[in-house]
């Protein structure tokens, strides 16, 4: 008897509970447009309070944007808006400096300069690799590393194929007709 008299207790309870929360309005402030006096307002979908005014919010600095758009006085570096003055001064590829810059088109690759497209990888399996080192595998190996091909195979296409069955020799070399 005991546990029933609980049960429409707390039955009761979560009724008045919710008939008072739905008797209450929550006003929920609208926020103000982006102005030039309201910085962080409202804009429409894909854009973004940038200094007073709604911009695309894809032609501001990131990661997939590294020339965006960033408040007087920063730069973008490294995907974010850091203080002009802070940005680092570009180095020219080099061994000393085998991550520095090249131009467009090219990479530093193991402290020089190469087109990008002539870099050994998984779709140029024939691309350049520096002196001593092989592509092989989509990867620059040490030369002295890649394995040799399989006996007998001087070119992996050259495959023979026998139109007539050979004669094998076996029967008459052991006395057989």
């Amino acid at each position: 008897m005991r546990v029933t008299m609980h049960k429409v207790a707390l039955a009761a309870l979560s009724a008045l509970a919710l008939a008072a929360c739905s008797e209450k309005t929550v006003v929920v402030p609208e926020l103000p447009a982006c102005s030039a006096t309201v910085l962080v307002g409202v804009c429409p979908t894909s854009q973004s309070c940038f200094q007073g005014s709604c911009v695309a919010t894809a032609s501001l600095c990131s990661e997939s944007n590294a020339t965006g758009t960033c408040p007087s006085g920063f730069a973008c570096f490294g995907g974010g808006c850091i203080l002009a003055s802070a940005v680092p001064e570009p180095v020219a590829c080099s061994t000393s400096a085998p991550n520095g810059t090249c131009d467009a088109g090219s990479e530093c690759f193991m402290g020089g300069c190469v087109a990008t497209a002539e870099i050994c990888n998984s779709t140029n399996q024939a691309g350049f690799c520096p002196t001593g080192w092989s592509c092989y595998g989509g990867g620059c190996i040490l030369s002295e590393t890649v394995p040799p091909p399989p006996p007998g195979v001087t070119e992996p296409c050259d495959v023979k194929v026998n139109s007539v069955q050979p004669l094998l020799g076996y029967a008459t070399d052991h006395g057989g007709r």
